[in-house]
C-alpha cells in the first residue's frame, strides 16, 4: 500500500493550513507573555527605588541607581527583550519615570502597547498606538 501523490498534496495543503492559523495565535502569545515580563522587571525596580528611598529620601542616590556590585543599574536588560531606563521626571526634581522599551522582534510585533512607563506616583502608561481602552488591557487593568 503506498501513498498517491494527491493523498500527499492534500495533507501538505491542510498542515499548511494549520500552520497558517496556529503561528499567528502562537506569535501573539509569544508577545502578551513577554510584555508580562516587562512589567514584572518594572515593578520589582519599582520595589526596590522606594525601599531604597525610604533609607536615603532620595530616588538618585547611588544606592538606588547602582547594584550589589556598584555597576550602573540602569540601563537593564529584561530577558533580552525589554530595556529598562530611568529618567527624572516632567513632574520636578526627585520624582523619576522607568521605561521598559521594546527590542528585537518584540519592537516589531508589539505596536499597540510599545513601551511601558511608570512614575514614582504610580502613574502606569504606554507609547504604542493603544487608545485609552487598550492602554488598561496593556497594564491588565
Amino acid at each position: 500500500m503506498g501513498v498517491t501523490l494527491i493523498e500527499l498534496l492534500i495533507v501538505v495543503t491542510i498542515v499548511g493550513i494549520l500552520a497558517a492559523i496556529a503561528y499567528p495565535s502562537y506569535r501573539a502569545y509569544v508577545v502578551r507573555t513577554n510584555r508580562t515580563e516587562a512589567k514584572a522587571a518594572l515593578l520589582s525596580h519599582v520595589l526596590r527605588l522606594e525601599r531604597c528611598f525610604a533609607r536615603t529620601q532620595n530616588y538618585f542616590s547611588p544606592q538606588c541607581t547602582l547594584d550589589d556590585g556598584g555597576a550602573a543599574m540602569y540601563p537593564f536588560t529584561a530577558s533580552d527583550n525589554y530595556i529598562l531606563t530611568m529618567t527624572a521626571s516632567a513632574l520636578g526634581a526627585g520624582n523619576y519615570d522607568l521605561t521598559a522599551v521594546p527590542q528585537g522582534a518584540q519592537a516589531n510585533d508589539d505596536t499597540q502597547c510599545a513601551s511601558f512607563v511608570i512614575d514614582n506616583l504610580g502613574n502606569r502608561s504606554v507609547t504604542g498606538t493603544a487608545t485609552a481602552t487598550a492602554e488598561a488591557s496593556c497594564w491588565d487593568r
